[in-house]
């Protein structure tokens, strides 16, 4: 059963959460959360004293290869309408990273998340370059969540490495529009490994 936005105010105060802190600084708003559950992209659970935001996530590592430089593609921040800026600079989890919907696959979900997030329409040869990473799966929590602040995140990622061909590739970056924030992604040079 989905709560309706006055339930899930309730719910969250009831548990002690202070939402009202929401939506300034990094953090996401109420909305945003409700948004993620209703659609299936995120649940909460009650673990002890603590309340779980969970989810499961595809992330793709995106490596391009330039004049014999290794580039690396990073999420670089997060502008929301509002003003706030989100640095994603230190996000370590992959270049770009998705939540799942309800009953779609990893893979589905990596190439969902590229195409959305930079734009790109991949035919079935480059989706079958999409490997799975090293390790395939990590998980990480309960950790504090920084996007909803007194939630403890539980976070289940899908890892993928995906070569970017030169037909792809723009050196100035990407540019996610999204309706409440704009996301930028840059190359970054890396060693080899």
């Amino acid at each position: 059963m989905t709560m309706t936005l006055p339930q899930m105010t309730a719910f969250l105060r009831g548990h002690g959460i202070p939402i009202e802190t929401w939506g300034i600084g990094v953090s996401k708003t109420l909305a945003h959360l409700h948004q993620e559950i209703s659609v299936g992209e995120a649940v909460l659970v009650s673990h002890g004293h603590q309340l779980l935001h969970c989810t499961t996530s595809a992330c793709v590592n995106i490596l391009h290869r330039r004049e014999g430089r290794l580039l690396y593609l990073i999420e670089d921040k997060q502008v929301f309408k509002d003003g706030r800026v989100r640095d994603r600079k230190a996000r370590t989890q992959a270049s770009v990273v998705d939540k799942l919907k309800p009953g779609e696959s990893p893979r589905a979900g990596a190439v969902r998340a590229i195409q959305e997030e930079l734009c790109i329409s991949l035919d079935r040869t480059e989706e079958d370059q999409l490997l799975v990473g090293r390790p395939p799966k990590i998980h990480i929590g309960p950790v504090p969540s920084k996007s909803y602040p007194g939630l403890w995140s539980n976070h289940t990622l899908h890892l993928f490495e995906w070569t970017m061909p030169d037909l792809f590739f723009k050196p100035e970056g990407y540019i996610e529009e999204q309706t409440d924030k704009t996301t930028y992604f840059v190359w970054v040079r890396i060693k080899e490994r």
